[in-house]
């Protein structure tokens, strides 16, 4: 029952104090399965959830920073209209392996998807504009790349330590590295 008070609490400070802020969607079998998406960024994941799939709302716009961390997600597939992975989104999610992206994703924020070392095949969208620093860095997994010619900008370190790239394509587009 403490548990239920606590959760009713926390809702009803936010349904009066930040209406629309946030929704939550939420398990009463654990108090640690809560995702917590405003209607169009998700900020985060369940990180016990035991689920190796994650299936998104198409109204989701934006990945939010941290959502996925740590996580035990092996696969995901990311909505058309999904513009932005936030920093840190997928990082230390060793699990993953492939990750279907938006032919919306404008930018993918420092960090992502960093030590993700099982994450391959990796495939990105015509219309990225900015990979972000350390966007993959220790994705070891990883062995051919192109970045394709929608890219302008990519952070310091995006691809250090990234062993098993034996094939890195970078088009001129990309102005600032």
């Amino acid at each position: 029952m403490k548990k239920f008070n606590r959760f009713f609490t926390v809702l009803m400070f936010i349904f009066l104090y930040a209406p629309m802020a946030v929704l939550i969607v939420a398990s009463f079998n654990t108090g640690k399965d809560i995702a917590h998406f405003d209607g169009f960024t998700l900020h985060r994941y369940p990180i016990y959830k035991k689920n190796d799939r994650f299936y998104m709302s198409e109204r989701l716009l934006k990945i939010g920073n941290y959502a996925f961390s740590e996580t035990d997600i092996t696969d995901i597939e990311l909505y058309d209209g999904i513009t932005h992975i936030g920093e840190n989104a997928f990082n230390y999610v060793i699990a993953l392996e492939t990750v279907v992206f938006s032919c919306d994703l404008e930018s993918i924020g420092g960090g992502a998807f960093m030590e993700c070392a099982s994450l391959r095949d990796l495939e990105l969208p015509d219309g990225l504009a900015t990979i972000g620093g350390s966007a993959f860095s220790g994705c070891t997994g990883i062995t051919e790349l192109e970045i394709p010619d929608s890219v302008t900008s990519i952070g310091g370190y995006a691809f250090r330590d990234c062993a098993g790239i034996t094939r890195l394509v970078v088009p001129d587009s990309v102005t600032e590295w």
